[in-house]
Formats: C-alpha cells, structure tokens, sequence
C-alpha cells in the first residue's frame, strides 16, 4: 500500500496526503437503520440528514467530530422508530476523490 495519495484535478495536485489524513478531510458517517415497521416521521436535529430510501433502510448522514452516535439514536428515538438492525458506513477514498474534485480542490 502507498504511503502517500496524490489526486490531481485537471493536472493540478489537489491534495497529497496520506489515506488516513484523506479519510479525516471528509469527517462523514452513515448510520444505517433497518427499522421495524413502518417509518412515518424521519428524525428531524441539528446537523443530522435522514433519508428513507426505497429498499426499507432509513439513513442518517453525520459530521462525527461534531455530533455522537448516541444523539443520532436519540432523534431516532424520537421520531418514534424502532430498530430492527443497524450498521455504519464512513467516507472511503473515492468519496475523497470526488469531493476534493467537484469543488476543484478549495
């Protein structure tokens, strides 16, 4: 594995870091909630992004340096939701790639 990345847009280096420091730009998890039964009201706070999509699962994006895992169940909770099964997913480095690249690199 490298040591270093190097992700060039248009022939100018945008960034030149390691995988670990890359991964730390975009500080964004998901929380992915299997809920059990029917979700009627998506939880609604500060900094949190809910999308219910159409294979049943309900997913809330987050900054995880700003907001605890634990006040993302909450506002689960309080939308009256019930989990059936959960599980994360964070940023990887083509998420990196095309953020770094969509805004040019600023």
């Amino acid at each position: 594995m490298c040591d270093e990345i190097a992700i060039i847009n248009h022939g100018e280096l945008v960034a030149r870091d390691s995988t670990a420091s890359l991964l730390e730009r975009l500080d964004t998890k998901a929380l992915m909630i299997f809920p059990d039964g029917l979700v009627t009201t998506l939880p609604d706070a500060p900094g949190i992004k809910a999308e219910l999509r159409t294979d049943g699962w309900l997913v809330l994006r987050y900054r995880s340096r700003a907001i605890r895992a634990e006040s993302v169940l909450e506002a689960v909770r309080a939308a009256g939701i019930t989990i059936r099964d959960v599980k994360t997913e964070q940023a990887d480095l083509e998420d990196v790639f095309l953020a770094l690249t969509a805004s040019g690199g600023r």
